[in-house]
């Protein structure tokens, strides 16, 4: 009896222990008016202090003291979650700098249900890795993440509608973001040399309408894992200088809806092959293209206004089927571009060059020129850099492409599977034609039974008088 009574004695010691230890681990802290956090807390936080749970209301001061107390004791403190899902944090607003610059042992902040804003700079420089984003959130200030180092997948609820000016600027540990289908304005540099292996929701059925100057730039996306295509749809009522420079993400620009490329736009950018240029574009801005790996362009309307300088310069063109009303080609627009192969200029008056070509360009390819072009041509400075002009009495037309739109809408799907093209949602019997980027056709038959393709390709397949583009 003695040896029981010892052993319980034993057993409710070591139970008591554990709960006081758990107790020491664990603090949770219940206040009933905002700004009393640390007089209600400063005797129940200890070293040994690992989670930190926070209910009833929070303000501005009661962050700020959490803030400090974790910077002043980040040598011996271990608290590394603080919970504040079941606080009222005041006007439902997370305050601009409340964890700028921190950085400490604290890696986890759960932000409550009924938040509504993240205010400027709010996690600017933070060593904070895990923060839920609430479904209540529709406000992001500038900076709040910028060189943050919050990591893993973050889904933005449908509620927000702008990514600001470097929200996640050098933002360097984020995986994906799942964005709303519903955002409308992403700003400058809002992603810039960010880490990111994939961003959702940029498709054909996106309803953006901004994106500001240099807005993903550097940011390289993980090929292989995902491949995320920017389309530029009819929404778009702006777009910045530079917004996809030196990224890889594929822009798509044939449903463009504005006449001025900007300056640098994907200017630096990897794994764009070929981009397919809407009839709305009259202007392509200085650089646009500069340094990138594009391999074909196609410019899907009859007239451009001006071509300017470095647009295509360094780029990786192969051939140049130039519209039918070019106008004007700027300094160096076409310069250095070795793997240029040939050029057609269907233009009867020759475009005003100012030196379009040179430097590492090839002069003896041949260049394609209307009839009874020749002597205009071989005189005209810029294009007289040139040795070998061969005149055509007709050039491969672009109708072929003219009306290569997607409709985000459509029920007919042209896509790829297994290195094959497929077509489905359009009556049996249906015919289809399929061109290459520059306008020439390759193929046709009916839906049914759709011609094997040569793969690593880009074409644009014709169905019922619409244009569906298909990477092979």
């Amino acid at each position: 009896m003695r040896k029981i009574l010892l052993f319980a004695l034993f057993l409710s010691s070591l139970l008591w222990n554990a709960a006081a230890y758990a107790q020491e681990r664990c603090v949770e802290v219940t206040l009933t008016e905002a700004g009393t956090l640390a007089e209600k807390i400063q005797d129940m936080l200890g070293s040994s202090t690992e989670y930190l749970l926070v209910n009833g209301p929070v303000d501005k001061s009661d962050l700020t003291f959490l803030k400090n107390y974790l910077i002043t004791n980040s040598s011996d403190s271990k608290l590394g979650t603080i919970d504040l899902s079941c606080a009222r944090i005041e006007n439902d607003y997370l305050p601009d700098n409340a964890f700028m610059d921190f950085r400490g042992n604290l890696h986890t902040l759960v932000l409550p249900e009924g938040l509504k804003t993240i205010g400027k700079s709010t996690f600017e420089n933070s060593s904070i890795e895990n923060i839920n984003i609430p479904s209540t959130l529709t406000a992001i200030g500038e900076r709040a993440f910028c060189k943050s180092e919050i990591s893993g997948k973050i889904r933005f609820p449908e509620g927000l509608k702008v990514i600001p000016t470097e929200a996640f600027l050098e933002a360097q540990r984020i995986s994906l973001v799942e964005l709303p289908l519903g955002i409308e304005e992403i700003g400058d540099r809002a992603f810039a040399k960010s880490s990111l292996y994939d961003i959702r929701n940029l498709g054909p059925l996106n309803k953006i309408k901004k994106i500001g100057e240099y807005a993903f730039d550097y940011v390289t996306l993980l090929r292989g894992i995902v491949q995320t295509d920017f389309w530029l749809g009819r929404n778009l009522e702006y777009i910045g200088k530079g917004a996809f420079s030196n990224s890889n993400i594929v822009v798509y620009m044939d449903i463009f809806p504005l006449e001025r490329i900007p300056e640098e736009l994907c200017s630096g950018s990897i794994d764009m092959w070929v981009v397919l240029i809407s009839e709305d574009v009259r202007v392509i801005g200085k650089n646009a293209f500069r340094y990138s790996e594009l391999e074909g362009v196609v410019f899907t309307g009859r007239t451009i206004d001006e071509i300017e300088e470095g647009a295509f310069r360094f780029s990786l063109l192969k051939d140049l089927t130039l519209p039918e009303e070019t106008a004007k080609l700027g300094n160096n627009s076409f310069a250095d571009i070795p793997t240029l192969q040939k050029i057609y200029c269907p233009c009867v008056v020759p475009p005003v060059n100012e030196d379009a070509f040179g430097g590492l360009t090839p002069n003896d390819i041949p260049v394609y020129i209307p009839v009874g072009t020749l002597e205009a041509y071989s005189k005209a400075p810029g294009w007289d850099y040139f040795t070998n002009f061969v005149e055509l009495a007709e050039f491969p037309g672009q109708s072929g492409i003219e009306d290569a739109v997607a409709d985000g809408a459509d029920a007919v799907r042209v896509y790829a599977e297994g290195g094959r093209l497929r077509i489905t949602g359009v009556e049996p019997g249906t015919r289809y034609t399929v061109y290459t980027v520059d306008g020439a056709m390759i193929s046709s038959g009916i839906a049914e039974a759709p011609a094997a393709l040569p793969a690593g390709a880009v074409y644009v397949v014709k169905v019922d008088g619409k244009g569906y583009k298909v990477k092979i």
